[in-house]
């Protein structure tokens, strides 16, 4: 089993999110980390929507690496 996930996701849509949805809604996958990458512009929606937490692309990998520390701390 991984550590975490990293998605990209297009759109925060039922169909966009759905594969996030699958990953937080299995019982041996629901507590593994998924932290999208999104260039929508309603991308923080995802976050309430599945993810447990989102960073808008472009990105800074500082910004990406302040968010896998707080998510395995």
């Amino acid at each position: 089993m991984p550590d975490g996930i990293l998605l990209d996701i297009i759109k925060p849509t039922k169909e966009g999110t759905k594969m996030c949805r699958i990953i937080k809604e299995t019982e041996n996958t629901k507590d593994i980390p998924v932290i999208v990458l999104s260039t929508h512009p309603n991308s923080m929606a995802i976050k309430e929507i599945c993810a447990d937490d989102v960073l808008t692309k472009p990105f800074d990998i500082d910004e990406l690496i302040a968010i896998l520390d707080k998510q395995f701390t």
